[in-house]
């Protein structure tokens, strides 16, 4: 393992979260007993929300839950270039699901500066228990100069950031004298699930698909001849109480339709399964090219314990164990054409005793504004996760 900060500056303004980590040396364990639907809800594009300025909501890309009834959403990069987060509640009663916009925050820098213009490309976000919000960010690196991926920490009550994470040189994109791309993330194929566990002792992160180093084809439309490349995810777990990290393999399954490039399916959202930080869901999706174009959308639980620690290797390399992974729910079993979803939060338990899952697409910013739930609108979607306690799990010596 590979301790993480050098420069005590990179830990500003996060020494309370270390100490509460540190609070919780034993982890509750849980298994998945069943899955089931409760429900969905859509809102119209371009709906209009509270904020200084007031702005519009289209392209959400990440969620977390508050209590309460309270959710923080992100957006990604909007063509106006506005990082922000909102706040929604989202009532669950019976099968019914009551989505409300309430307002917008919009983010700056630790100098409390506006962000700059689509430099922040939002992806997915995690509530502290200190009510701070861990944001990662794909970048930018088809850009001059190339804006690499970020997992930085902002105020929910200013916006401001407060702590900023390395990332290693592996998933920054760096090129030849050519314009040839020789290592990092693909484009717009970063950090795209962020979860933190309950006891906020681990912070993870995954890619959408693999980095440059981690297979031998860039992805280009229509062109993939070997999608086992591009499925290797790299999922990067911070400890923040020992300030180390690992990095293991996530292999994407293949699904075999007519889709967008042969085979090929991305990680949109992963969420912490419990405090033992090696069991998460993981939201896989695929673009599915039809007349109108839909997503495919699975939901695995998967397992790091075994798993080899790839920090220092390629993920294409003989050898290595990947995580262990089991089908969750299928989202074709609801015989509805799918949006894009792209987040994933815990929400309140159920009457019935299952914890509520709550799932989030991304319109993509539609120029459209359908009033019902289509395949380009935002849709919530609520699964009831039977979870049942199993052994307590000593976390403090890894």
């Amino acid at each position: 393992m590979m301790k993480l900060f050098t420069q005590v500056a990179l830990w500003s303004g996060f020494t309370l979260a270390i100490a509460l980590a540190a609070q919780v040396p034993n982890a509750q364990a849980f298994e998945i007993q069943n899955a089931t639907f409760i429900g969905q809800q859509s809102i119209p594009n371009n709906a209009p929300i509270a904020g200084t300025p007031a702005t519009t909501l289209n392209g959400l890309s990440g969620i977390t839950y508050a209590g309460n009834d309270t959710y923080y959403v992100i957006n990604d990069n909007a063509p106006t270039g506005d990082a922000r987060f909102h706040t929604f509640t989202l009532k669950i009663q019976g099968s019914a699901v009551q989505v409300t916009p309430v307002s917008t925050t919009y983010l700056k820098t630790a100098t409390g500066a506006p962000i700059a213009a689509q430099s922040l490309d939002s992806e997915g976000v995690a509530l502290t228990r200190d009510g701070n919000l861990w944001i990662s960010s794909e970048g930018y690196i088809t850009r001059n100069p190339v804006v690499n991926p970020t997992i930085s920490q902002f105020s929910v009550r200013t916006g401001q950031q407060s702590a900023t994470l390395p990332i290693d040189a592996k998933f920054k994109a760096t090129f030849d004298a050519n314009g040839n791309q020789l290592t990092g993330i693909q484009s717009n194929r970063g950090f795209e699930g962020l979860t933190i566990t309950p006891d906020n002792r681990y912070l993870t992160a995954m890619t959408e698909s693999a980095l440059i180093t981690d297979g031998t084809q860039k992805f280009l439309k229509n062109t993939l001849t070997n999608p086992n490349e591009f499925k290797r995810s790299r999922v990067l777990r911070y400890n923040l109480q020992t300030q180390a990290t690992q990095e293991f393999l996530y292999n994407a399954e293949t699904i075999p339709v007519n889709i967008f490039a042969p085979g090929l399916t991305a990680v949109s959202e992963i969420l912490a399964l419990d405090s033992t930080g090696d069991r998460y869901l993981a939201l896989e999706r695929t673009y599915v090219q039809s007349s109108p174009s839909v997503f495919r959308a699975r939901l695995y639980e998967f397992d790091l314990k075994g798993a080899t620690d790839i920090r220092t290797r390629s993920a294409a390399s003989a050898g290595i164990i990947p995580a262990q992974k089991q089908l969750v729910f299928d989202f074709a079993t609801l015989g509805t054409k799918m949006p894009n979803l792209e987040a994933m939060t815990w929400g309140p338990v159920l009457p019935n005793g299952q914890r509520s899952l709550i799932l989030m697409s991304d319109n993509n910013y539609s120029p459209s504004a359908p009033t019902g739930p289509t395949v380009n609108s935002t849709q919530f979607f609520v699964l009831g996760i039977g979870l049942k306690p199993t052994t307590i799990i000593n976390t403090t010596t890894r």
